[in-house]
């Protein structure tokens, strides 16, 4: 169904694929808070769910949440809500696409912004020497681990589809790595 739809959009396949995915989210968010079964959120109460929320969240998470809304109460209502009637999905897209962004964080102050991002050099030394000193079995591969992330730049997910290729001329090692946030 999404690939027909996309047929006739300018969006990428993988952004439609995500926006779909998010508003699913969402509407299995609001069936818990609401205590009702997913079919029973429609088109108005994702709108008025999305807006209502719009303080919590980010100015750049409210344009990509309203943007998931409105594609979704446009492009794939039939999909996502097939017993209500298009003029429903239409208004609740009228409404909330005259939303703006006012009312949204101006910086976001959540738990990504507050985490740690590195590791100081006294504290790998500390982990380094207390792994290679135990006797745990995989001590030893953590630390190999440990130490290879850190001069690679990698997350610990991403070694999973890391994988070494013929380098270049000039180098002695290459690795093709899928960034995890992509």
């Amino acid at each position: 169904m999404l690939k027909k739809i996309f047929e006739n959009s300018d969006l990428e396949l993988s952004t439609a694929e995500a926006y779909s995915q998010r508003i699913r989210q969402h509407i299995a968010r609001i069936a818990e808070e609401d205590q009702v079964p997913r079919i029973a959120v429609g088109p108005w109460r994702l709108a008025e769910w999305v807006v209502a929320n719009r303080s919590t969240w980010s100015r750049s998470t409210w344009r990509q949440y309203k943007a998931a809304a409105c594609w979704v109460l446009l492009n794939e209502r039939e999909a996502v809500w097939p017993l209500v009637r298009v003029e429903v999905a239409d208004s609740a897209h009228a409404y909330l696409i005259c939303e703006s962004q006012r009312g949204a964080k101006r910086k976001a102050g959540g738990t990504s912004s507050a985490k740690m991002k590195g590791v100081s050099d006294a504290d790998l030394i500390t982990l380094f020497n207390y792994l290679t000193s135990s006797r745990s079995k995989s001590a030893r591969i953590i630390a190999v681990l440990l130490m290879a992330t850190t001069a690679a730049g990698l997350r610990p997910s991403e070694w999973l589809l890391a994988e070494p290729v013929e380098p270049e001329a000039g180098f002695q090692f290459k690795l093709v790595v899928r960034n995890a946030k992509a």
